[in-house]
C-alpha cells in the first residue's frame, strides 16, 4: 500500500470511528506476538521495514472456507387431495376451493437469500496488532508496539437471516509484518516515532526462533467455527449489527480459540466491519521478548484487531 492510500484508509478508519461507539479503538488484525523492545542505540545500514516487506506475496486463501452444509433442499406438501390436479392460479385469482387467495406475496417461509462471499485484503483494510511494555527497571527506553500486516488476504461468506451459512477465513504472511510507522503509532495513540535502525531491529527479534519464528511458521491465521447474533445488535434486515465469531487463531503453529465481536453494515454492496480480541504470549506458548536480563521487557498482553471493507465477489 502507498504512503498516500495508506494515509487515505487511517483517514476514513477514523471517520468510521467517530460515526461508531460500538468502535474498539487502538488496533486491527496483525498478531505481533513479540515485537521485540528495543533500547537505544546506533542506527544500523540494514534494510528498512518496509523495503523488507515489500516482495512479501498477499496469501492465497481459495477454498479456505468451510463447505456449506450437505443435503438437498426439499419442499414439505400436505397429502394429496386433488390439489396437485389443478394449475396453478395466477396472483390475485380465488382458487376456487375456498383457500386464501394467491396475492403473490412471499410466505414467510420463504428461503433466505443466498450467502454473499467477500473478499478482504491489505489493499483496502488495516490489520494490526499491539502490546505494551512491562513496567521494568528499564521500561523508560523501551516502546509500546504496533505492528500492521502488509501482505493478507481473507474471505467472508454471510447471508443475513441465516448465520448457518456465516464463515470467515484469514491469512497473514508472517514476514510481511512492519512495525511502528509513524502514522500507525499516531493513529493507535502511541507517543513518540521509532528510528529505521531500531525499527529493523525489532522487528528482527519478532520474528526469530523464539518469538514468531516466520521461516518455519510462515503463516498467521483464523479460521471461523460458529457465527451467532448478539441480542439487540442487529436491524430486522440483518444487514447491520453485531455477531460473536467463534473460531480459531493460529500462531506459530499452536491454536487458540476465542470469541470475537464484530460489528458489521451491509453497505452499497460492500461488507464494512470491525473488532477486536485480547489473547497474551502464554496462548500461542510464547514468553514475551526480553533484553538485559529482563531489564527491558514486552508484557504479556496483546490486542489483535481489524478494520475491514470487503468486496462482494
Amino acid at each position: 500500500m502507498s504512503p498516500l492510500a495508506q494515509s487515505n484508509l487511517l483517514s476514513a478508519v477514523s471517520r468510521a470511528r467517530a460515526r461508531s461507539p460500538a468502535f474498539l479503538a487502538g488496533v486491527s488484525f496483525a498478531l505481533s506476538l513479540a515485537a521485540g523492545s528495543c533500547g537505544p542505540g546506533a542506527e544500523t545500514p540494514a534494510p528498512s521495514p518496509e523495503e523488507a516487506t515489500s516482495a512479501v506475496a498477499r496469501p492465497n486463501v481459495e477454498g479456505t472456507l468451510p463447505p456449506l452444509g450437505g443435503g438437498s433442499t426439499t419442499t414439505t406438501t400436505s397429502p394429496d387431495d386433488g390439489a396437485g390436479d389443478r394449475e396453478s392460479a395466477p396472483p390475485g385469482v380465488p382458487t376456487g376451493d375456498g383457500s386464501p387467495t394467491n396475492d403473490g406475496a412471499p410466505s414467510d417461509d420463504a428461503a433466505p437469500a443466498p450467502a454473499a462471499v467477500y473478499d478482504v485484503n491489505d489493499a483496502n483494510s488495516l490489520a494490526l496488532g499491539q502490546i505494551w511494555r512491562a513496567s521494568t527497571l528499564l521500561s523508560g527506553f523501551a516502546h509500546d508496539h504496533v505492528v500492521r500486516a502488509t501482505s493478507w488476504a481473507g474471505l467472508v461468506r454471510y447471508a443475513p437471516g441465516d448465520l448457518s451459512s456465516c464463515a470467515v477465513s484469514i491469512t497473514i504472511a508472517t514476514a510481511g509484518l512492519l512495525n511502528d510507522e509513524a502514522d500507525v503509532r499516531a493513529h493507535v495513540g502511541l507517543e513518540g516515532t521509532v528510528g529505521d535502525g531500531d525499527r529493523a531491529e525489532i522487528r528482527e527479534h519478532m520474528l526469530a526462533a523464539d518469538q514468531l519464528d516466520a521461516e518455519r511458521h510462515p503463516e498467521i491465521t483464523f479460521r471461523s467455527t460458529s457465527c451467532a447474533a448478539v441480542d439487540g445488535a442487529a436491524d430486522p434486515s440483518g444487514a447491520t449489527g453485531q455477531l460473536l465469531v467463534e473460531g480459531d487463531v493460529t500462531i506459530r503453529g499452536v491454536s487458540k480459540r476465542v470469541a470475537w465481536p464484530v460489528d458489521f453494515a451491509i453497505e452499497d454492496g460492500a461488507l464494512v466491519a470491525h473488532g477486536a480480541i485480547d489473547v497474551v504470549h502464554a496462548d500461542f506458548g510464547i514468553e514475551p521478548y526480553s533484553a538485559f536480563f529482563g531489564a527491558v521487557k514486552n508484557g504479556e498482553a496483546i490486542r489483535i484487531a481489524f478494520d475491514i471493507r470487503g468486496a462482494l465477489r
